[in-house]
């Protein structure tokens, strides 16, 4: 899996190629979340980055912007402006391609010239009602194109895709449109007026998600719910609050917005709704395809519902530890737990209830409410009443090269907030290091390994031979720097992952979370390789002026022993193993077992008198295997080359029927006398997609592990087991 496209690129780029989809043939395929322009870092493999699925914790933890993460709430709002888009391209091509029932609606037309950057189509299920889109793949150049279109000279074509204020544009001589399009512009144009689309919500009041606090607000609850046009008079009739109809009011003679204001005391203290029934009418007679729903909370009170990022709840341990006073109204069901002990079963939320706690024990309350479980506090008190550090661990350890992975000291960290652990350590130069919550290695806390994102010309292209570019990253580092980039983080902070594949963090003297700037070659992966020469000006004279290019080390073959691996090959290259090496420095380690963040900081005054630091080891040895913390790890060889694998039957046979249509059309094509284009001499300003046929789609589950990485497999494989 692959990053979203906002996170790599923006929205601007996102919201091109959804158009680009919308009107090609087949069915868009969105990538859920991309309508609320959710843009976490990471891939599906990283737990921060399914955003999609349910409110949680997890993205508190990563907060992609100063206000925190627009996935940490109930994050499907309909009035959002990507939700908005992508429902009014649904809307015209509806509109414009009806039920996709003719032949035609497969032919897409595009023109002799081509434009560089640029692309054009032409497609459409009737003469009468074809599209053309332009779009302009530039990231940064504005593009003004001459396009042929089927429409005759004096045409008035408008751009469908704005929601008001379409520009128009008169067709010239030859059928050609002259447009000048933005960065990750696009148009798509039709000729005449643009057609009518159903009514839709565009705005409400509360906004979808938020908080009433009526104390501050005056103690009245005002709610309106506005419309892309005028509207029937009936609309007023067709609103819900809370599921049953309320007096709602058009707020003038258009009925473009209706309205209702209610004291707050005529509110339950918790979540509601506002509904509109499909079906709505407006006045130029179009009714709206999809009914609507929004949600809003009112607490009187601060809760962990209506503040969800606090995690502690003084007195919620109360009644002689025999009961717990809860204050979460909003939810519908908890459940508790001691520290270290076993969940209880899920039961009706009420305010108190009983339950025996331990002093000194943290006790946990995880709610549900509105469909998430993402609401979690604790609570903790000794003997006397007195408060102590509420945790999602009963201990936490940090081990690594400095403390010899827990043997020459057991690396125990100490709480100094609510779920936070702390630690100082001294190390030299880079180390690495776990935290681990138990004695041995049963659970332990890392990062996600490096992993390059694959992006390639399909094998037909000749050009793939060619598409050497920088690859994007995925990982725990990968999303540490675009957090960093973006100031979001500061270079002292980081995520950590309980995933059983998770590696090891790194630890420096400089005192920050940052790895080495080039990763450590796995094992073999340092030796010299063979690079072949594909491009024109590459030649020795090339090889010899790389040098070091993005971790990478070119040079001639020299013919010695160190450049065995090579073989016959003039040129060679090989990954740089970074320089690990420093002065001794003592770091204060932060790690919140709850969020799972980390900070690795010089400011000791945040882990006061927690020095737990020993005389770190050699750094050059090899890492720990961590199965066992009492045993030196267990002897293992180099990974062998992975076994050639046969194609599977459904793929050889997918093959096959490409290789048939492929081959008559590679001499057609030659017959034609036609060329094909040139490698540019740099991929880096270039733009390529690939049509990935019915993966997770999922019409078809059978095909869901066919033709993947061998990496990917095995995780998919793990994950399953």
């Amino acid at each position: 899996d692959n990053w979203r496209l906002q996170s790599m690129t923006g929205t601007a780029q996102m919201r091109m190629c959804i158009a680009i989809i919308s009107f090609w043939p087949g069915v868009p395929l969105h990538y859920a979340g991309d309508e609320q322009d959710l843009d976490t870092p990471g891939s599906a493999l990283d737990g921060w980055a399914r955003e999609e699925l349910s409110v949680s914790m997890a993205w508190r933890a990563v907060r992609t912007t100063p206000e925190g993460n627009p996935a940490d709430r109930d994050n499907f709002d309909m009035t959002s402006p990507s939700y908005r888009y992508v429902q009014r391209l649904n809307a015209m091509r509806r509109a414009y391609f009806g039920d996709f029932g003719s032949e035609q609606c497969d032919v897409v037309e595009t023109p002799t010239d081509k434009i560089p950057d640029v692309l054009v189509f032409t497609r459409g299920c009737t003469d009468a009602d074809r599209v053309t889109l332009i779009a302009n793949f530039h990231s940064s150049h504005n593009k003004s194109v001459s396009v042929a279109t089927p429409w005759a000279q004096g045409t008035q074509v408008f751009d469908i895709l704005a929601e008001s204020g379409a520009a128009s544009f008169e067709v010239g001589s030859g059928g050609v449109v002259q447009a000048s399009l933005p960065p990750f512009g696009a148009l798509v144009l039709a000729p005449g007026n643009v057609k009518d689309i159903p009514p839709s919500v565009v705005s409400v009041t509360p906004r979808h998600a938020s908080t009433i606090r009526p104390r501050l607000d005056g103690g009245l609850v005002n709610m309106t719910i506005a419309f892309d046009r005028p509207m029937a008079a009936s609309i007023a009739f067709m609103a819900l609050l809370d599921g049953q109809t309320a007096p709602f009011s058009c707020s003038s003679s258009t009925c473009q917005e209706i309205s209702l204001t209610m004291m707050a005391s005529d509110f339950a203290e918790g979540f509601h709704t506002l509904e509109v029934y499909e079906g709505a009418e407006a006045q130029d007679g179009q009714l709206s395809f999809s009914s609507f729903r929004s949600s809003f909370l009112v607490a009187f009170s601060s809760t962990v519902i209506a503040d969800p990022s606090s995690y502690s709840q003084p007195g919620l341990i109360c009644q002689g530890l025999t009961k717990l006073c809860h204050s979460a109204a909003g939810a519908d069901a908890f459940r508790v737990q001691n520290v270290g002990e076993e969940w209880s079963e899920w039961e009706p939320y009420n305010t108190t209830s009983s339950w025996n706690a331990t002093p000194g024990t943290a006790v946990l309350v995880q709610y549900h409410a509105e469909g998430s479980s993402g609401y979690i506090v604790g609570d903790c008190v000794v003997d006397g009443g007195e408060p102590c550090f509420a945790s999602w661990h009963p201990t936490m350890f940090m081990r690594g090269d400095w403390n010899n992975w827990g043997k020459d000291a057991d690396g125990e960290m100490s709480l100094v907030d609510d779920f936070t652990w702390g630690a100082q350590i001294t190390v030299t130069g880079f180390a690495k290091a776990k935290f681990a919550p138990f004695e041995g290695w049963s659970k332990a806390y890392g990062v996600h390994a490096d992993r390059e994102l694959l992006y390639n010309l399909p094998d037909y292209d000749p050009r793939h031979k060619t598409f050497d570019i920088e690859p994007y990253m995925s990982g725990s580092e990968a999303s540490r720097r675009w957090m960093v980039e973006r100031s979001l983080w500061n270079e002292t902070e980081s995520i950590a992952s309980g995933a059983e594949f998770a590696k090891e963090l790194w630890v420096s003297s400089s005192c920050t979370a940052e790895a080495p700037v080039c990763p450590v070659p796995e094992s073999g992966k340092g030796d010299w390789t063979c690079v072949g020469f594909e491009r024109p000006d590459q030649n020795m004279s090339w090889c010899r002026a790389q040098g070091i290019k993005s971790c990478t080390e070119y040079a001639e073959n020299d013919g010695s022993s160190d450049m065995e691996s090579c073989g016959p090959c003039a040129c060679c290259r090989r990954k740089v193993t970074p320089d690990l090496s420093g002065l001794p420095k003592t770091c204060c380690v932060l790690f919140n077992d709850l969020l799972l963040n980390y900070t690795i900081t010089s400011d000791l005054s945040r882990c006061p008198g927690l020095d737990q630091s020993t005389t770190r080891p050699d750094t050059s040895a090899a890492p720990m295997d961590h199965h066992d913390a009492t045993t030196p790890p267990p002897l293992t060889c180099p990974p062998s080359p992975p076994a050639y694998r046969a194609p599977l039957p459904e793929v050889q046979a997918a093959i096959d029927w490409s290789q048939d249509r492929l081959e008559p059309a590679e001499r057609e094509f030659e017959e034609r006398g036609l060329a094909r284009m040139a490698s540019p001499e740099t991929w880096h300003a270039e733009v390529a997609y690939t049509v990935f046929i019915d993966r997770f789609a999922n019409g078809n589950v059978k095909n869901d592990l066919l033709n993947i990485p061998d990496f990917q497999r095995k995780e998919l494989e793990q994950g399953q087991a």
